[in-house]
Parts: structure tokens; sequence; C-alpha cells
């Protein structure tokens, strides 16, 4: 979905709905409301104080209130903790929905019934009604259920999420925080039939902007649309597992005519009566999906194989989506697909580079991931676990083919087909950002290799033993990491800068893994080098910072960013010593207002330096908080690399579009961590000419144009 609902929210876990349930007893505007001004505030009301430490799930379906409600000031709580009110400003003539989906309560009670409501700032509201039930679908075995449906629009709804401030006091008198962490959702009972939202749109192709009317479905499947105008519709029913807000668990339209497309509904009359079929996705281990995927590819091909999976899933190894691809020897294709809660989608046949030098995964002979996965927290223990990307294939052609590691730097046999389990831990609040956990094992679930966040000795011991040579003059010159943990002294993704054999080079890690060795044209053999290994490692200046002051700046942040540096920075921070100091910088930066703190500790000594700090954007240096970073060499030739900064993990799609808007390509869709991360793009199918470079990731959406030289 390319606009999506508002979700506001530090999610927690619900065990069996309470006796004494938070239910929704008010709102204003009133459902059904007409000619709602324009600067009218919204309200919910709650029968018991909601606890905004915890949680508050909101939807309004109108992208321009999402687009104020990012604005803390907005946003406040009644000094009983019973109401929350946004101050928003709505258009002429327009009619507002609204879904409440969780809150909880100062006594731990959770909200039992989602709750929809409507009102519009046109002069009269609809006057028809739309009713009926949500069935179970009662036919076909989970790889026949909706054939087309499993891969529409309805099928992959997302929901972006965004985060709140509260300005006012909570009813116990404590000043909430100013911002509702995002963390894992609530189990919500949904009764089966219960807690679906029942949607009214004018297309049958589902986005935000299509959505007429919404509600909430009762435990027994009953529903009711009101204040439906006159209009051709469609029926549509989703289901939202707590566990992943991302992509429905569930999904039905009302299809009288059984051709898996919604039918229209004409309005006027009233409509009552109508059965909505619905189904429940299901979590499936990769083994399990392999076989529907399968059966799916040699239906095109009889000798499609597969030959790469990937997907990522919970503690169990199970996941709600599975994206495989199978070569095809005799057509010389690669086609894909995704099987989505045991439904195989459509088949799309893809460029079939790396996968034509792939082997075909041996699906009867290979540990199933949730053996992976228990192998993998057996490693790396955790009581707070949340998701895994896992892959499998022969991986050193897919990694080298997409640019993310050097051929010669792969750390396995290249010809080993493994299993690939990463994991990115956040960072203990305040601060945002994660760190990558990665295992590899072969397909009898035996462990090869295994990374984790590593301290700053470790990275610059790495960098060094991959260095092509060295001689007298060589060392290393300065390093930079981000996110950076001030707590633990630990990060994942690092940049060295060095001299090595008289050349200057830039050294780039995944913890311990090198990944890229980059040549630069500097000449950096007379400038100072770092005292390693006689060096404080960073733990230790992390920690000297936290004792001097940086305790304190992080407990007043709300959110914020870390970073580390070393190196020589006297001269380019201005600070009073000696320009040949080895030094540490510690930075933490967030807020609102905005701040960033830098802390300077000695390198050799591990005696604290100086304090730094900054109360304006302009007194920074311009900092690059995420998209598209780069694409070189530019104009593009025969091949490119595309950088790309991510601020957060998740899924994302790179496509190409020509001024015609039409896409002519995607370079990359799929799973990655925060971090910087280099994909290769070969344009060579491309004329000559202008492209618009489009990257889709967490609801964002960032733009770079590039030209193609052609040749």
């Amino acid at each position: 979905m390319k606009h999506a609902l508002l979700i506001l929210s530090l999610f927690c876990t619900i065990p069996l709905v309470q006796a004494q349930d938070l239910r929704v007893v008010a709102v204003s505007p009133a459902h059904g409301s007409a000619n709602v001004a324009l600067t009218t505030p919204v309200s919910i009301t709650f029968n018991q104080a909601i606890n905004p430490a915890d949680s508050l799930l909101i939807f309004p379906l109108d992208t321009l209130l999402q687009q104020q409600l990012s604005d803390p000031s907005r946003v406040s709580l009644s000094p009983d903790g019973r109401t929350i009110t946004f101050n928003l400003t709505h258009q002429a003539d327009r009619d507002y929905l609204w879904v409440v989906f969780y809150a909880k309560s100062i006594s731990g009670n959770r909200l039992a019934q989602r709750y929809t409501f409507y009102y519009t700032t046109a002069s009269t509201a609809g006057e028809h009604t739309v009713s009926g039930h949500l069935v179970e679908f009662s036919s076909g075995g989970p790889g026949e259920i909706y054939p087309r449906l499993a891969t529409s629009s309805v099928a992959s709804w997302q929901m972006p999420r965004l985060t709140l401030s509260i300005s006012a006091a909570s009813s116990s008198g404590q000043t909430p925080p100013s911002r509702l962490l995002i963390s894992q959702p609530p189990t919500v009972q949904s009764g089966h039939l219960g807690n679906w939202l029942v949607l009214l749109t004018t297309s049958p192709s589902l986005e935000i902007t299509t959505v007429a009317r919404i509600a909430v479905s009762a435990a027994d499947g009953a529903f009711t649309l009101d204040y439906v105008r006159p209009g051709t519709y469609y029926l549509l029913a989703l289901f939202f597992e707590p566990g992943n807000l991302g992509e429905p668990a569930g999904y039905g339209i009302y299809d009288a005519n059984q051709d898996d497309t919604p039918d229209a509904l004409q309005i006027p009359p009233d409509l009552s009566g109508l059965n909505v079929p619905v189904i429940r996705l299901i979590t499936t281990t990769a083994l399990e999906a392999a076989t529907l995927a399968q059966s799916a590819f040699q239906a095109e091909a009889s000798d499609a194989q597969i030959v790469f999976l990937q997907g990522f899933v919970d503690t169990t190894g199970r996941s709600f989506v599975w994206n495989f691809t199978a070569y095809a020897p005799s057509q010389d294709t690669a086609y894909t697909l995704e099987v989505r809660g045991g439904a195989p989608g459509a088949l799309k046949p893809i460029m079939s580079r790396p996968y034509r030098q792939m082997q075909p995964l041996p699906l009867n002979d290979m540990q199933d991931s949730d053996a992976i996965v228990a192998a993998f927290m057996n490693r790396f223990p955790s009581t707070q676990h949340s998701g895994f990307q896992l892959m499998a294939g022969q991986l050193y052609h897919w990694f080298t083919s997409q640019g993310f590691l050097q051929p010669s730097l792969y750390p396995l046999d290249p010809e080993l087909p493994i299993w690939l389990v990463q994991e990115w831990r956040p960072l203990a609040a305040p601060l945002q950002g994660e760190l990558e956990y990665s295992a590899a094992y072969n397909l009898q679930g035996n462990e090869q290799v295994a990374y984790e966040p590593i301290r700053a000795k470790a990275a610059l011991n790495a960098a060094l033993e991959k260095a092509p040579s060295r001689q007298e003059g060589d060392g290393i010159i300065g390093f930079e990491v981000s996110p950076f943990d001030p707590f633990s002294g630990k990060a994942s993704e690092w940049s060295v800068d060095l001299v090595a054999g008289g050349q200057a080079l830039q050294i780039r890690l995944a913890n311990n893994l090198v990944v890229h060795i980059d040549t630069l044209e500097a000449d950096w053999r007379s400038l100072p080098k770092l005292p390693y290994p006689d060096m404080v490692d960073s733990d230790q200046a992390a920690d000297t910072a936290l004792a001097h002051n940086a305790t304190e700046f992080l407990a007043a942040l709300s959110s914020g960013w870390g970073r580390l540096v070393g190196g020589f920075l006297g001269p380019d921070y201005g600070l009073e010593v000696d320009a040949n100091t080895p030094l540490y910088g510690i930075f933490l930066t967030g807020g609102d207002p905005w701040r960033e703190a830098r802390y300077f500790v000695h390198m050799g000594t591990g005696a604290f330096v100086t304090e730094q700090v900054l109360t304006t954007r302009e007194a920074a240096p311009a900092s690059f908080t995420g998209g598209l970073r780069a694409v070189y060499p530019h104009p593009v030739g025969r091949e490119a690399t595309i950088e790309v900064v991510l601020m957060q993990s998740g899924p994302l799609t790179l496509r190409v579009y020509n001024v015609l808007g039409q896409e002519v390509g995607r370079i990359f869709e799929g799973f990655l961590p925060a971090g910087t991360h280099q994909l290769r793009w070969q344009p060579e199918a491309l004329p000559a000419g202008i492209y618009l470079l489009q990257l889709q990731q967490s609801g964002q959406v960032y733009h770079r144009s590039v030209v193609v030289s052609g040749q």
C-alpha cells in the first residue's frame, strides 16, 4: 500500500481479555457528525485512564491528518488520563475515518474491541447502510485459496509506523514520556471472526484513498457500515496478526459469483445479509512453504528447481511470508514467487543471473528453518528475540552479485550451500539503531561462521588482517561507526581508513567480517597513524564519556542516535589539543529541540579531554539521514554502485523509472538491516537517457535522478 494508516505505538503482549476491559466511551466529533468545522479537534475518551507509557494504536485514514500528527504539539492527554485530543485542520467537503486499534489503561486493562468512527465536513452525511456477516471460508486447502486475491493489493496492504508525542500529564500526576516507542504488537483476541477491519472501498484495488467506510466486526462476525453515500463500492475484510501489523494475516472479499474478484455493490438501496468469506493465513516453516512453491514452479517449467529462499521468521522458525527463486535450465530463466500464509502467489520471471550459477536446494535432505533458528538462539541467547532474517542457497553468488560483498572476501567455500541467519537487536532506549548478530550453517545445521557486534580494537584488527600488504609508514588513519552503543562500546557497521603497502584504503566491516576494500585516490603516507594496538578500547572510552555528562544527556533524550569516530580530531572540531593527539569522539544526537553532545577521550591514555554541546543544526556538520546517498560512477555505463543508507532494518524496493514514469527495472527487493549498503546495478538493457531511482523503505520514499550513458 502506497499510503497507509497511522500507527502510534509501544506494543506489548496481551493475555486473554480481562474482566474490566478498557473501552472507548465517546468520540468527538460524534460518529456520523456532519458539517464539522475545519478546525474541530478530534477527541477519543476511554472508560479508564490510559497509560501513555504503554501504547496507542490509532489509524486516521487520511494522509494529510497523518502528516499533521507527526507534530507532537498537536496531541495532548487530559489531566485525568481518559481523553486524548488531536488538534487538526480538516479540508472542506471531505469524509474522515478513524480506527482506535489498541490502548492500555493505567491499571493494565486492554482495549477489548477495536473502534471506528466517521464524520464529515460536508453539509450532510451519507444515509445508507451496508451490513452482513463474516463467515469462515469452507473449501480449498492452503494452496488453493483465493488464487488471485493472494497476490493482490488486498493481501499486501501495509501500515507504515509513525510516532506520537503527548504533551499533557497523565492521571497519575507523572509526566508521560515525550515519545511512545515502537516494539512488538499486542495480542488482541479476535474471536476468530471478531476484530476484523471491514472496508467499503471505491475500487477493488485497495489504497488509503479508496476506503469510503470502515467498521470492526463483532465476535460473531456481524458488521455494519453506515452513513454510506450513493455510489459503486466493493466489500473487503482484513485481519492484522498482532505479531505482524505490516501485512494482513487474514482477508476476504464479497464475491457472490466466486470469480476470485470483489463484486461491485450499487448504493442505494441499503444492503443487508451480505456474507463475506474470510480466511486466516497460517505461518509455515521454510520447507513447508517450499513444497507449495516447488509445485508452482514445476507447473511453469518441469525442470525448475528452487535455488534460493528468504524469509523473516519468528522464534519458532515460522513465517507468514516466504520468497523463493527457482531456475529452469531449459529456458535459462529464473522465476520468483511468494508464499504468503500458506498460499503461493503468481510466478514472476526475473534475471537469471546469479541464479543460473546456484545449484538446486536439496529440499528432502536439509534441516528446516525451525531447527536452524533454534541453533541460532542457542548460539546468541537473548530474552528479547523479535525475529530473524533467513536465507538458504549458494549465497556466495547472491551476495557478490548484489554487491554486498567483494568475491575475495567471502569467508566460506563459494560453492557451499548454507543457511544464513541474521538478527538485528535494537539498542537500549533512548538510542535508535540496531546491532547485527549472524551465523551461517551448512544445510545439515552445523555452524560454519558466526559474527556479533565488536569493539574498536577488534574492528581495527580485522581490517589490518585483510590489508593486502604492510610496509614502513603504514597504519590506521581513522575510523567511524554508526549506530554505536555507548553502554557496551560495540557496533556492527565499521569503516576504517588506513594505509597499507603505501596505498590509501577504506575497509568496511560488518562486525569483524570485512565486506569491502576500496582503493582511494589519496596519499596518506605522511599522515600520523593511530597507536594501535597500544590504545584503550571503545568500551573504556564510552565509559569515560558516560561518567562525564553523557549519562545525563541520554536521560534527557526522548530518542537519539550514537556515533563513534576515531582519529586525529582536534583540528576538525576546534579542540585545544595538539593536532597529532589521537582521540575517540562519542557523538550523541537527538531530542526535541535538537541537540548534539560530543565527548572526546584520549585514545592512548583513556583520559577525558573535553565536551561540546550543540543546540542548533546549523552549528553541526551536515549529516545524511537516510536514502539514496550516491551513485558511482556517474554517468552510469555498463555497471554502477548505488549506495543506500537505512536508518532502520526492514523490507525495501529499489525501482528504476524512465522519463515517462514507466517502471523499467527493479534493482533490489528484499530485507536489509540498518546501515550503509552498496547495491550493484547493470543497466545494460536500458538506452542512454535520464532515469529516476525510487527507493521505498519503512513508509519513506526517496528519489534520485541518474544519467545512463549506454556505454
